[in-house]
């Protein structure tokens, strides 16, 4: 998860911690596990980094939300740019691209960080600089002021995928199993060559059949983790649920990722949701209420 996920690093960190909390009895458990690792993570990125073995992020990547409400708008509802607004923002976005390129569901296209023939230029990844960046969250919510509707609008276009089971995803995860840049590879193309493209097809296609394919949506495993997540509180099994933060903190990056409803952002909880469903079955996990009324229960049975 470290190297695979740009926002793993403060999720974990926030996982051992919690982790470090709730396990009183062994400590050494998440140290060891969870936060030491993440320590000779960061560190080694840190160096790497700074030696010039390889390129920082750029700070863009983390504000696709914002960079759709501010599209949106243009699109929409341009007399809500003042003059200060425009001079603190087009050094870092071209408006007029914006409004053009915008697209509900996918920010990518407002946040091209190259020189793509075919993708419009909004983002000004050659020009921008650190002082300019520096206006860009001011810039933001100046605008937010002057058109709360769009950006509202905005922000439920680019996430309610999410938590819509009945909503099909915008890119499925049979995607990475069968798709087009496969066969520009040879070791992927003959990879499993003859049964992945029928593989992927079949379970596209039983996806799309209602009810029956949401189980291979992602986004039924999120609404399966909110609910497992209720019943924590419902049943007051506080502990389990602080156990779960790191859950929480996940669904918020989905919200703030760059597209609706992309089933590899949902992996984690495909994973995550039946564990939850086993915790709450557990008679270890329950609370204090409830573990009397289960004893109370067995003494009758017995």
């Amino acid at each position: 998860m470290l190297i695979s996920a740009k926002y793993a690093a403060p999720l974990i960190a926030i996982a051992s911690i919690t982790m470090f909390l709730a396990f009183a009895h062994s400590r050494s458990i998440p140290l060891y596990t969870m936060l030491l690792p993440l320590i000779v993570f960061q560190c080694a990125l840190g160096g790497a980094i700074h030696a010039g073995l390889i390129i920082d992020g750029d700070p863009i990547e983390g504000k696709s939300m914002q960079l759709q409400q501010i599209s949106r708008t243009a699109q929409r509802n341009r007399a809500a740019f003042t003059p200060e607004l425009m001079r603190k923002l087009d050094p870092i976005i071209d408006i007029n691209q914006a409004a053009l390129a915008y697209y509900p569901q996918d920010a990518d296209r407002v946040k091209s960080s190259g020189g793509e023939i075919h993708k419009r230029v909004v983002y000004r990844w050659a020009t921008v600089s650190k002082e300019d960046m520096a206006q860009f969250n001011t810039a933001w919510l100046e605008l937010g002021k002057r058109a709360p509707i769009e950006y509202i609008d905005a922000f439920l276009a680019n996430s309610y995928g999410y938590f819509d089971i009945a909503d099909v995803p915008y890119v499925s995860a049979f995607y990475y199993a069968d798709n087009a840049q496969f066969a520009r590879v040879p070791v992927l193309q003959d990879w499993l060559g003859g049964i992945r493209h029928p593989i992927a097809a079949f379970l596209q296609g039983w996806s799309r059949i209602p009810v029956l394919g949401w189980p291979l949506h992602g986004n039924f495993w999120t609404v399966l983790a909110l609910i497992a997540g209720s019943c924590m509180v419902i049943l007051r099994r506080w502990k389990l649920l602080s156990w779960q933060i790191v859950v929480v903190l996940l669904m918020g990056v989905m919200i703030l990722a760059p597209a609706n409803n992309f089933d590899r952002h949902m992996l984690p909880l495909f994973i995550i949701a039946p564990l939850m469903l086993v915790a709450l079955s557990s008679s270890r996990t329950l609370s204090p209420i409830a573990r009397a009324a289960h004893k109370q229960k067995h003494a009758r049975t017995q």
